[in-house]
């Protein structure tokens, strides 16, 4: 199923990922858990680090997404779906997770 994402929507970073900042990337390492785990290390381009950079439990993706657009000049819909996109593959190896919201 595809993750439905809310302007509202807040994601913060878990502690399954290290991340190191290397000139204008970042790198994820995801720690195993279990020794039979693929390793793998992501690296980040420089629109991927400003959005984990943004992704810091207290911003909702709207805002993100305006960081992105503001950042790079780009259109507000190219930078909504793909900061969407990055933050599926995100949650896909577990390096963020959604904060639940309150109900209103």
């Amino acid at each position: 199923m595809t993750q439905v994402f809310k302007a509202e929507s807040c994601f913060r970073h878990t502690n399954r990922v290290e991340f190191r900042r290397i000139a204008d990337e970042i790198l994820l390492v995801p720690i195993r858990s279990d020794s039979r785990q693929k390793l793998g290390i992501y690296t980040l381009n420089r629109v991927g680090s400003v959005v984990w950079e943004l992704i810091d439990g207290t911003r909702k993706l709207a805002e993100v997404i305006d960081g992105v657009c503001s950042r790079f000049k780009i259109d507000s819909e190219t930078a909504r779906r793909d900061t969407e996109l990055f933050c599926r593959e995100l949650l896909s190896f577990r390096a963020i997770e959604a904060i639940p919201q309150e109900p209103s």
